[in-house]
């Protein structure tokens, strides 16, 4: 597999905004998001979920979830497949 250096894949920018921290479930929650251009939200969550599995050391206590628009097209696919 060929790398490609990020700037050609994205744009990056530094933004300031709320830094909101929720409880959710009794854990405490921050949201990162990213927005999808030229290719399909399924693969990408599943591309940036094996990553960070493999290269991202969380400490113990922590995880990271993929979400958002990403869920609701699954359980759409999943409800389609019955």
């Amino acid at each position: 597999m060929d790398r490609i250096p990020l700037s050609q894949l994205a744009t990056i920018e530094q933004a300031f905004g709320p830094g909101t921290i929720r409880r959710e479930a009794g854990s405490r929650r921050i949201a990162v998001e990213a927005a999808v251009h030229g290719r399909d939200l399924g693969s990408t969550a599943s591309e940036i979920t094996t990553k960070l599995s493999k290269e991202l050391s969380l400490p113990t206590g922590y995880f990271f979830n993929v979400g958002g628009r990403v869920e609701s097209q699954t359980r759409a696919a999943r409800s389609a497949a019955w």
